[in-house]
């Protein structure tokens, strides 16, 4: 039996990914808030249509079966429950295959980072080596976001690995407050004077700001010189199926390779590809949870940053206590660049930078600014105002 179409069941509006900020908004329910490199041109397209007006013949099939009210009260009640535990399980499948998507994007994002800062130390006498891992995340992620729908009509949870898993950890901001304060205060060069302190400071805040800016204005338009390939949609419950093992194997690969691989590579990278995810699934959860409260002010961003930095203070102190074995100070290392490294982000901040109005874009860049250099000033401050200048540990 076919249902009339006039009659039949409404069409459900597409779910979303919510994810800092830039999730795949539904203007029904007004989450999210529109991408910066979203096209104006809304219409949806005639194969659109045509998909969407097959899968709701598909969904009035699976709805026109005998009405409950016909079926005893027991049969009733099971037909209830199948439906209510279909709902949990296809529920739960793609998240925990977003999740196992993160904790991959993630331990790539922090190698990717390393790497830079790495490379970028060759030229540390013209520029400070993060900007180079900031620069390349924004771009990536203009590329990522101009590139939304198709992400998503490929594998929804591609677009939230590839955004906040992999871009969200190669970029970092609570490096980059670290960073700044380091320039206000002269902490590596006491004999600088004030004055050129305070340049070294605003210098660090404007270039990582506008070059960040400028990368993913850079990303958004190399999507138009890259050539479209049109691959067929994975099928979503066999692509929750493959992909839901594979960042708990890498974690595991992580894990491993800390515990039984050489010992110099701790303080370089495994502490930290083993300490990223946590931070990075910390801050999709905060993303979900509060971005969608305040649209005017991502408060979800906004912990997650604030907090990295306190975190980021707190281990940086610790690391120029006396007596630190070589293993602490590679764990602690590991705190910076993996965790605070993957919890706090760039290319997201300026990604809702860029979607915010101007008034509420100033608003959110002053505040989470205020907010890190005031954290980094009491915390380091404290220390280094009461004369105690000592050395950074070396693993």
């Amino acid at each position: 039996m076919v249902q009339d179409r006039s009659t039949g069941p409404p069409i459900r509006p597409s779910s979303t990914v919510e994810q800092n900020g830039f999730a795949s908004t539904d203007p029904e329910k007004g989450h999210g808030a529109p991408s910066a490199f979203d096209s104006p041109n809304g219409r949806r397209t005639a194969s659109h249509q045509a998909e969407e007006e097959q899968e709701n013949e598909h969904e009035g099939d699976e709805v026109d079966e005998p009405p409950l009210e016909r079926a005893p009260s027991s049969a009733r009640s099971q037909t209830v429950s199948q439906r209510e535990e279909k709902t949990k399980t296809g529920s739960l499948l793609p998240l925990l295959s977003t999740i196992s998507l993160l904790i991959f994007a993630t331990i790539w994002g922090v190698l990717a980072r390393l790497g830079l800062l790495w490379i970028g130390g060759f030229a540390e006498g013209e520029v400070f080596s993060l900007i180079w891992a900031q620069m390349v995340g924004c771009l990536v992620m203009g590329l990522v976001v101009e590139r939304k729908k198709g992400l998503e009509k490929l594998y929804a949870p591609l677009f939230v690995a590839c955004g906040t898993g992999f871009c969200g950890s190669l970029t970092t901001f609570s490096s980059w407050m670290h960073d700044v304060f380091v320039g206000f205060a002269n902490i590596d060069q006491p004999a600088l004077g004030r004055f050129s302190g305070f340049f070294s400071g605003v210098t660090i805040t404007i270039v990582t700001l506008g070059l960040s800016q400028a990368s993913l204005t850079v990303g958004g338009h190399l999507s138009s010189f890259i050539p479209r390939i049109h691959v067929a949609p994975l099928r979503p419950t066999r692509a929750h199926l493959a992909f839901l093992t594979l960042g708990p194997l890498f974690w595991l690969g992580a894990i491993f390779l800390l515990a039984f691989g050489p010992h110099s590579w701790r303080h370089r990278a495994t502490f930290a590809i083993v300490l990223g995810p946590p931070g990075t699934l910390l801050r999709y959860y905060f993303s979900r949870r509060l971005n969608p409260l305040y649209p005017s002010l991502p408060l979800g961003t906004l912990a997650a940053n604030t907090l990295a930095v306190l975190i980021f203070a707190m281990i940086a102190l610790l690391q120029r206590t006396p007596d630190v074995s070589s293993t602490g100070c590679a764990a602690l290392q590991g705190v910076l660049d993996g965790f605070c490294g993957s919890l706090s982000t760039v290319s997201t901040f300026v990604v809702e930078l860029r979607a915010l109005g101007r008034r509420d874009s100033y608003r959110y860049f002053g505040v989470s600014w205020l907010l890190g250099q005031a954290l980094m000033m009491v915390i380091l401050g404290s220390w280094l105002w009461s004369g105690d200048r000592g050395a950074v540990c070396s693993a």
